[in-house]
């Protein structure tokens, strides 16, 4: 691969001969996988059947003789009983009136013949099926070997040649036949030991029927099992156009063999005229098994693949800026790297090895699907460097995020067990969640808005107990997009984070996502190579005043515990520089926002919470097309004759909350709530006797 400094990496074209021998390679390659499996069959086979033959044999040597009469056992005590006879009729007659010795005629037991029969006929199929298996590995040593040939191409031809043969001969289906006859053999013997059993002791035959019957049921049930448990075919592209069919992480049944092949072939066989009706259509497509029976798969590995494929997506293709976009996910790829991670995670090589692999793959979904991390990628945008860092060393990396990101490090995670992936919800909050993310790395905001809108009400109940369900990176990409209309279109997302803000209650409850939220905005306004959208247009600064009117009405200033003291002056710092920013952009005045009050050494406990009841009258302001017009009218006179559509989805968005205090007596003018101000100039007097020292 040549890389030339701003030019895409271009490959070098291959040779025809290094074509040929990379195409020989690869058909090499297949035939050695394929004859070393059979092989492997074999061999295990060869092994089980010389055991088999072994066992049923001596137990044949015995049984054989039971269908001929045996001179050493019959007529030496027939000639006794018969000596007897005579000694004791000596006294009643005289020998001569003794009738000649007669012997009695041999009778085979049926029971015998059975016995018999069974255990001879299993002991031929042990060694049959051991017969065949050496005829097949010398037919696929022959089928290896491989003759000088003229060219590359005439190579390639003998092996299609052969490979063609193979099939057409149904080599695959005589060795899974093998596997049958040892296995019938084996049945058969089981059969003819419960017959030889059953005259001799009846517990003994109930007991070895038993064993016979869980050792037989078990191999029948694993015959039947795979073609029972089928996985169905849950599509994540329709999900993500509907949204409504469930979404499960699946399984696969393991006991594989050719006889359960054979019972999964004959039952789509059996099922494929029924599929023709509509009634029984319609109950296979529910349950996602239609295309499995109507068009069953070639193989075992090949029905495998296909379930791996059903739950994998591609997101977002488009472009971004300059570069192109496209975002592949693939559930069973993203648990097999976090199980990677977890396994051999604290191995140096494989670190090296992973990170080369993991930086393949975004980093928001490393950080929350392999490493768990979904607090850290709701709030803020990670790195591959935040990846890396947690691979090498977690432990520096936990420590930073604590020390920097002290809020969002603490944010609850979503309500989901690990690993999310086996679960339905797991799997529905990473697809929506990415499928964002990718929409707004592609600026497509409408499409954006429409499917937050749709599918807000399924993820919502995912994240049962939280305020905020769409990543705060989504609202951040648009806010700092480089093309205006975007950015500004992009305002109308506000309506999602204003929803989540309302729809709090005042107390503790979600104070931890409210700082993780105001941390991140505070981030996102305070950047220096990028000016936000809601710096620049009045109804983002209207969202900045709201959240600001938020932080002095829930008192989000007020640190709860002396660990917290700092993290907390320094949240509010940072804030203060954003509303300055936000001033000093803006052209407004410098009284603009209200002065928070100074927090309190020893903090409430409880903490003093403001209740949104009749004291505080919240009167939100109707959106319609006047008032975004207007709004537009006022951005103009600052902007220039900047122009922009206005789009539906925004004439639904709240543009201006107005939150009056008047049951604390909020005094505009000095920017203080005289209640606030109260606790705030006696807090050194404060004794500890709980909030009602300050109403």
């Amino acid at each position: 691969m040549i890389n030339m400094p701003g030019r895409i990496p271009v490959k070098r074209k291959p040779t025809v001969d290094e074509s040929w021998e990379a195409m020989l390679k690869e058909v090499s390659r297949y035939d050695d996988e394929m004859v070393k499996k059979w092989k492997e069959d074999i061999d295990t086979l060869l092994v089980f059947a010389g055991l088999s033959s072994a066992v049923i044999a001596a137990f044949a040597v015995e049984s054989y003789r039971w269908l001929s009469e045996d001179p050493a056992s019959t007529v030496t005590p027939e000639v006794l009983i018969h000596i007897s006879k005579q000694l004791t009729e000596l006294t009643a007659s005289s020998a001569s009136e003794l009738g000649p010795f007669q012997r009695t005629p041999f009778v085979v037991e049926p029971s015998s013949v059975r016995i018999n029969c069974l255990w001879f006929i299993s002991l031929i199929l042990s060694l049959t099926s051991g017969l065949l298996g050496l005829l097949c590995k010398q037919w696929l040593r022959e089928h290896r070997d491989q003759p000088l040939t003229g060219t590359p191409g005439e190579a390639l031809a003998l092996r299609q040649l052969r490979r063609d043969s193979l099939s057409k001969w149904r080599i695959s289906s005589f060795v899974s036949m093998l596997t049958i006859l040892i296995e019938a053999a084996l049945v058969l013997f089981f059969v003819g030991l419960l017959v030889l059993l059953r005259p001799l002791n009846l517990f003994l035959f109930v007991l070895s029927a038993f064993a016979v019957s869980l050792a037989l049921g078990t191999y029948f049930i694993t015959m039947i099992l795979p073609t029972l448990s089928i996985p169905r075919s849950p599509s994540l592209e329709h999900w993500l156009r509907t949204f409504e069919h469930e979404v499960t992480y699946q399984h696969i049944c393991p006991f594989k063999s050719p006889q359960a092949w054979a019972m999964y072939s004959f039952s789509s066989t059996l099922l494929r005229p029924l599929l023709a009706t509509d009634r029984v259509e319609n109950m296979f497509m529910a349950r996602g098994l239609f295309l499995l029976f109507k068009h069953p798969a070639r193989s075992w590995s090949s029905l495998d693949q296909e379930v791996v494929d059903e739950l994998g997506i591609e997101l977002g293709q488009g472009r971004t800026g300059e570069q192109s976009f496209e975002l592949k996910l693939n559930v069973y790829e993203l648990q097999a790297l976090q199980w990677a991670v977890r396994m051999f995670g604290d191995s140096p090589v494989m670190a090296l090895h992973l990170e080369n692999i993991l930086g393949k793959i975004p980093p928001s979904v490393v950080m929350s699907v392999v490493f768990g991390h979904w607090h850290l990628t709701m709030w803020e945008e990670t790195t591959i460097t935040d990846v890396q860092q947690r691979l090498h060393d977690p432990r520096r990396f936990h420590d930073s995020k604590e020390a920097y990101c002290n809020y969002i490090y603490d944010a609850p995670p979503p309500p989901i067990p690990i690993p999310a992936l086996h679960t339905p919800n797991g799997i529905k909050l990473m697809l929506a969640q990415q499928h964002w993310l990718a929409l707004a790395r592609c600026a497509n905001v409408d499409a954006l808005y429409k499917s937050i809108k749709q599918s807000g009400p399924v993820v919502q109940a995912i994240m049962s107990g939280r305020l905020f369900f769409v990543p705060f990176p989504v609202f951040s990409i648009l806010w700092s997009h480089s093309d205006v209309s975007v950015s500004r279109k992009s305002l109308a997302l506000l309506l999602f984070c204003k929803e989540a803000w309302s729809a709090s209650d005042t107390n503790d409850k979600h104070t931890h996502e409210l700082l993780a939220f105001l941390q991140a905005l505070t981030t996102h306004l305070n950047r220096d190579d990028v000016c936000s959208v809601l710096l620049r247009y009045k109804r983002g600064r209207s969202f900045i005043h709201f959240i600001h009117k938020e932080i002095i009405l829930r008192r989000l200033y007020q640190h709860h515990s002396e660990r917290d003291k700092v993290p907390r002056q320094y949240l509010m710092a940072e804030w203060r520089r954003a509303t300055e920013k936000t001033e000093e952009l803006g052209g407004l005045g410098t009284d603009h926002f209200d002065v928070i009050p100074e927090a309190l050494e020893i903090p409430l406990w409880p903490p003093l919470s403001a209740r949104r009841d009749e004291s505080f009258e919240q009167t939100v302001t109707r959106y319609s097309l006047e008032t975004i017009l207007d709004t537009q009218d006022g951005d103009s006179k600052s902007e220039g004759d900047e122009s922009m559509e206005v789009s539906a989805m925004e004439l639904a968005e709240v543009e201006h909350t107005t939150v009056v205090m008047t049951g604390l007596g909020y005094n505009q003018r000095t920017n203080e709530s005289p209640r606030v101000a109260s606790c705030s100039n006696q807090h050194e007097q404060f004794s500890g006797r709980g909030a009602d020292n300050c109403v």
